[in-house]
């Protein structure tokens, strides 16, 4: 199915916070793609007036989108004030929570985060998240 239609909005909720970093990830999340593969329209539901953030960055964040999903698979993005329904920091992998994270500087999480942010497969990206904070942690 994912041939014919493209990828669906699971798999940007589960890579959203690589996909949009953590400020972002805080006050948004995926709800929906229409539309059919290669001009789809993704909604974004967003705390409050964050949507003006959000709305701001679509460019940046369509680029981002499209890494994941397949080069101009996702055309425009809608944005709407609403209630997050998933978290995407629960939905994430485990390796965002700040018990791990304890330790690292934002710099030091940002400029790993921005290293692997080209990696599509969620278990290698974790693996590789991992080593990179082994790798930062040693003296």
């Amino acid at each position: 199915m994912g041939k014919k239609f493209g990828p669906g909005v699971s798999q940007l909720k589960r890579n959203w916070l690589q996909i949009v970093g953590p400020r972002l990830a805080n006050i948004c999340a995926p709800q929906k793609l229409t539309g059919v593969k290669g001009s789809q329209t993704l909604t974004i539901t967003s705390k409050g007036s964050s949507a003006m953030l959000i709305q701001a960055q679509s460019t940046q964040l369509l680029e981002k989108i499209n890494l994941v999903t397949g080069r101009g698979t996702v055309k425009s993005i809608r944005v709407i004030q609403g209630k997050i329904r998933n978290n995407a920091q629960a939905t994430c992998l485990p390796t965002t929570s700040s018990k791990i994270n304890a330790g690292f500087t934002p710099k030091q999480l940002t400029a790993l985060d921005e290293q692997l942010k080209d990696i599509t497969n969620p278990n290698l990206k974790k693996a590789l998240r991992e080593l990179g904070l082994g790798i930062i942690k040693k003296p």
